[in-house]
């Protein structure tokens, strides 16, 4: 029993009130919630033989609403039974012997000892005979007893975890004491630690979540109002679903205490917001370099400021004027990585992604047999005679690619199925507008007449917080058929190719919740029944597969069978693209002799940043998929 992200047990306790179909329906709203567990207070029939005259008078009261909320064994059996069909665990706490030896044999894994039994030795040493995992509230207990009782549990080497609790109903926030949790880490470092939360603010969980509380205990009611002390200190269903979501969000947000690394999404936002070192001056061939000489700019391209002490009094190789751009071949004795000319997978045709501006010089660097043209919206509107100059000793029909742009002018996210009008027709029309601009660079560039022009194209319908729900992600699969026909037959030429994304995808400095195309799983009974074919992005494939807890090069060699095109790259875990083969989760060798046993498909080696240094990325990509020897 050792819990590594957030347990929340819906304690239903008696606020069943005694009627098992209440208790049937906050077993459901539990689980609606996303509670780990549900957890009831069990008594034997001996406890409706009790005297209450000799009682205290506190006593009373509680014996009084023991006795209305009364549900037999029988009644529990049928609860437990209907908890675990709908995969929930079922906790409980046991008020007599009866109902341990109940516990046991209805087969129930973890036994809670109330706060009130943290000192009933005799109850505890027969729990030994039944049960190794427990849990135990530490409410209404001083620090003597607690170490005392938790001493006896790991001597008979009984699995513990130690809830931090105040057992009053409800409990003022000013006697809560959540630091004592951390006392509690340092009296038993090897107990797990939890909170049982008995006051009104529910949202004091993330608060002792910080200090250490891995497992949570809160009261769940359909009515505040009802008899007895818990219903009003237990939540709704719809905050007990927010309190779910929070802790486990929160959770997520604590990370760990390792070196800082860059983190998911800022590898975009370090290029964007970053800065780039340039010249102030014309610099001639042979020109040793000063600091007076730089300067830096927007662009985040070529070295950073940071690295401008490793260059002075360095050579520069190439003439440079004001305001350009100094990369590492610019320097002498830069090690250039050698021109590749090998085709790396036989039956397969490769290409690299490149923009407008440094097509001509990677093209020349690596001799592929097509290039992607990665465009982003100012693109589309640059002068095209311009575009022409660029592009006038790229040789033609090298049958190029082209990738859509993620988002537009305004900040607009490319979403033609959004639920608002208006971006869904701008969606349309800035798309369309697109597909006209690289329907005129083709016929500039040329392209084999038999072949249509691949175009990548990412069909997210991105949120920003909450996944849409299933039936509202199978509407938009269908729409997303229709679109991709009805494009067909208008852009005859073009082939529209959706691309395989990450379930967290990273527009505009920010992270979006992908709703299509990720789940390796809908994408293939997508195209099972559409028979159309994708664009397969192995990172984002990584990422989507290990995000579902599923095996990435399984789904993509699943996938491979519509496959027309290949973004080839590596990626690790859930966030982290654009690797270099080797660094993340992708099995190479295996995807690599799939794609020759299929033949037929173009791909591209996507590595982050390959562009810098005349393409070294993507040639150390492309001699490392060489170097496989497939024959």
């Amino acid at each position: 029993m050792r819990f590594h992200e957030p347990y929340i047990i819906s304690e239903i306790g008696l606020n069943h009130n005694g009627s098992i179909e209440e208790a049937y329906k906050l077993i459901e709203e539990s689980k609606k919630a996303n509670c780990n567990a549900v957890k009831f207070q069990i008594r034997s029939e001996a406890c409706l033989k009790a005297d209450p005259k000799n009682m205290e008078i506190g006593q009373q009261y509680v014996y009084q609403y023991i006795l209305s909320t009364f549900l037999n064994f029988n009644q529990y059996e049928k609860l437990i039974e209907f908890a675990r069909n709908l995969k929930i665990d079922v906790i409980v706490s046991c008020w007599d012997i009866d109902s341990l030896l109940f516990a046991h044999k209805n087969k129930i894994k973890t036994l809670k000892i109330a706060s009130a039994d943290l000192t009933n030795l005799l109850m505890i040493e027969t729990a030994f005979e039944y049960f190794d995992n427990f849990i135990m509230s530490t409410g209404m207990s001083n620090q003597k007893e607690i170490i005392t009782s938790v001493s006896y549990f790991l001597e008979n080497k009984k699995n513990l975890c130690l809830l931090h609790c105040q057992s009053a109903y409800p409990s003022p926030v000013d006697t809560l004491n959540l630091k004592y949790i951390k006392k509690l880490k340092k009296l038993f470092p090897k107990v797990q630690l939890g909170y049982s939360g008995h006051e009104l603010e529910y949202y004091v969980c993330l608060s002792a979540l910080s200090y250490g509380a891995i497992v949570f205990e809160k009261h769940l009611t359909l009515n505040k109002n009802a008899k007895g002390n818990d219903h009003v200190v237990s939540l709704y269903p719809d905050q007990m679903r927010d309190l779910c979501k929070m802790l486990k969000e929160a959770h997520k947000s604590l990370g760990n205490d390792n070196d800082r690394i860059i983190q998911p999404g800022e590898k975009a936002n370090r290029i964007s917001l970053g800065k780039s070192l340039t010249v102030n001056k014309i610099l001639k061939k042979g020109t040793i370099l000063k600091k007076e000489y730089l300067d830096f700019t927007y662009g985040g391209k070529g070295l950073s400021p940071d690295k401008y002490k490793s260059i002075i009094n360095k050579k520069l190789i190439n003439k440079k004027n004001p305001g350009e751009i100094i990369e590492l071949s610019d320097i002498s004795g830069y090690k250039k990585i050698f021109k590749y000319c090998k085709k790396p997978i036989p039956n397969c045709k490769f290409g690299i992604p490149v923009r407008y501006h440094d097509a001509p010089i990677l093209f020349d660097e690596i001799k592929p047999d097509f290039l992607e043209f990665h465009l982003s919206h100012r693109d589309i509107d640059y002068p095209f005679n311009k575009i022409k100059n660029l592009l006038k000793d790229i040789p033609i029909n090298l049958n190029n690619t082209f990738h859509a742009p993620d988002f537009y002018s305004n900040d607009l996210i490319f979403d033609p199925f959004s639920k608002k009008e208006n971006i869904r027709k701008e969606s349309i029309f800035e798309f369309e507008k697109f597909l006209n601009h690289i329907i005129r660079i083709n016929d500039l560039l040329g392209n084999k007449k038999e072949a249509k022009v691949k175009v990548i194209t990412s069909f997210s319908s991105a949120t920003l917080k909450e996944f849409l729900n299933d039936k509202e992600k199978d509407d938009i699969y269908k729409e997303l058929e229709e679109l991709i026909k009805n494009f067909r037959i208008k852009y005859p030429t073009l082939e529209i190719l959706p691309q395989t994304l990450p379930v967290n995808a990273w527009y505009l400095g920010g992270r979006r919740l992908v709703n299509i195309f990720a789940d390796p799983r809908e994408i293939l009974n997508f195209c099972k029944k559409t028979k159309l074919k994708i664009c397969l992005d192995s990172a984002h494939t990584i990422m989507s597969s290990n995000y579902y807890s599923l095996n990435p090069n399984y789904w993509i060699n699943e996938l491979l069978q519509f496959t027309d095109h290949i973004h080839l790259v590596d990626a690790k875990g859930d966030s982290d693209e654009g690797l270099l083969f080797g660094e993340g989760d992708l099995d190479l060798k295996l995807i690599v002799s799939s794609m020759k046993k299929k033949g037929g498909i173009s791909f591209i080696p996507e590595i982050w940043q390959g562009h810098h240094n005349l393409g070294e990325g993507f040639k150390i990509a492309l001699n490392t998929i060489n170097e496989l020897k497939i024959k």
